[in-house]
């Protein structure tokens, strides 16, 4: 059966998890796209709750192969008219798949602060998703243990941040905290130097000893590392640009100052 009604309960349902109160209070968020889909239903299955198809997607070869997949194990679906799916969709042109995901959570922080080496992400008010995203998915590549989000980040479990994530997020903790002060407070407990971003004045990233467990912070796009960050830091940082250049985006930061710190510590 086709959903096609904006009044059925379980297309409103999907819709409000799009904003973040409702996200937060379901524990749930969505992903669309079939690759992440198809990946997270092989590396997930348990973290999947339902799969979302749009019509016009089951009437194509690859969406009828897929629907055999599902149906073969029984797995839970529904079917949105191609109206319904657009009102869902972060993209101009969606692919017609959409899963609702458990968000995961972790109980046990500190197990996943002892490794040695190890490398956490903090995220202070950053507000583009696709940054938080594009941030998830390189500190996997580059092995961090976690990112922590202060209060007044964007969600990293909307739409764009997921996609921008590429899964990423189900692969590496992603914690909410608080406070900054919080964050930094537990991170130096557990023998982590704190090292803040600023685009002058820091210590030349390349110059930088990052032998200790290093805990990086990256700021709000306009206004950067708070002070209060900044006070409570080891270290401040900076990466050394062209004097013609402004300012770099904050997740082309993150990759640089993090394959820096794998470099120097001979990681890979």
């Amino acid at each position: 059966m086709v959903i096609k009604s904006k009044e059925n309960k379980f297309f409103k349902w999907v819709k409000e998890l799009t904003e973040t109160k409702k996200r937060k209070k379901e524990k749930r968020f969505l992903l669309e796209g079939f690759t992440f889909v198809k990946e997270t239903l092989e590396k997930f299955p348990e973290l999947i709750e339902y799969i979302i198809l749009g019509e016009g997607f089951t009437k194509s070869e690859k969406g009828k192969k897929f629907l055999k997949f599902l149906n073969e194990r029984n797995f839970p679906y529904y079917i949105f008219s191609s109206s319904l799916i657009k009102e869902i969709s972060s993209t101009e042109t969606p692919q017609g798949i959409i899963a609702v995901i458990k968000q995961p959570e972790y109980q046990d922080i500190s197990s996943f602060l002892k490794k040695e080496p190890n490398i956490v992400i903090l995220l202070e008010e950053i507000q583009e998703p696709s940054n938080i995203g594009a941030i998830i998915r390189v500190a996997l590549a580059a092995k961090a243990s976690a990112v922590f989000y202060t209060k007044g980040t964007a969600d990293p479990y909307s739409l764009k941040s997921v996609r921008a994530s590429a899964v990423a997020i189900l692969h590496l903790p992603v914690i909410r905290i608080e406070e900054i002060k919080e964050a930094i407070t537990l991170l130096k407990e557990n023998g982590f130097q704190i090292i803040a971003t600023v685009p002058k004045g820091g210590e030349n990233l390349f110059k930088t000893d990052f032998s200790q467990k290093s805990a990086v912070i990256l700021g709000n796009e306009a206004r950067g590392v708070s002070e209060k960050a900044k006070n409570l830091s080891d270290k401040l940082i900076t990466i050394p640009m062209s004097k013609k250049a402004q300012s770099l985006n904050v997740a082309v930061s993150a990759g640089i100052i993090l394959y820096h710190i794998l470099y120097k510590n001979k990681i890979f």
